[in-house]
């Protein structure tokens, strides 16, 4: 007999535990699962004991409140001074056979340094003024980026 009066068993098809109340004979058992008794077949059963172990537990999530929460600590480092950049990023658009073609350039100057500078900008076409720019630099903490677009 693989089931003896008083083990704990877990029905299969509900997944509920109960226990063997009495045997009926070689292929059935009357079991009593949360009060109620009622006959199964030895195959409709099985020891509860795999699916106790290979089922994870639910942990329990602690409280956590603000004023609990750790402060971050911020780390700062003095900024390196990498003077001005003029940086160029391209805009690529879709030419007839979709092929990824430059259409215009993004231009970016940045001041990193600790002196503010102005930035006079004249575009001459042809002995006369096209286009002017004039705008201030300002330093590192600030961080001041002067963008322009140029068709290719």
């Amino acid at each position: 007999m693989k089931y003896e009066i008083g083990d704990k068993i877990l029905v299969l098809l509900t997944q509920e535990e109960g226990k063997v109340v009495d045997i009926i004979n070689e292929k059935m058992v009357m079991i009593e699962v949360k009060g109620v008794k009622f006959p199964a077949y030895m195959e409709q059963i099985d020891f509860p004991y795999f699916k106790m172990f290979s089922e994870k537990k639910p942990v329990e999530k602690k409280k956590l409140y603000v004023d609990q929460v750790r402060k971050e600590k911020t780390v700062t480092q003095p900024k390196k001074e990498e003077g001005i950049i003029l940086n160029f990023l391209p805009l690529f658009d879709k030419d007839v056979f979709d092929d990824d073609v430059v259409e215009k350039l993004k231009i970016h100057l940045i001041n990193q340094t600790k002196t503010a500078y102005n930035f006079n900008y004249n575009c001459m076409i042809g002995g006369n003024s096209n286009f002017q720019l004039k705008t201030p630099l300002n330093p590192l903490p600030i961080f001041t980026c002067i963008m322009w677009l140029l068709k290719t």
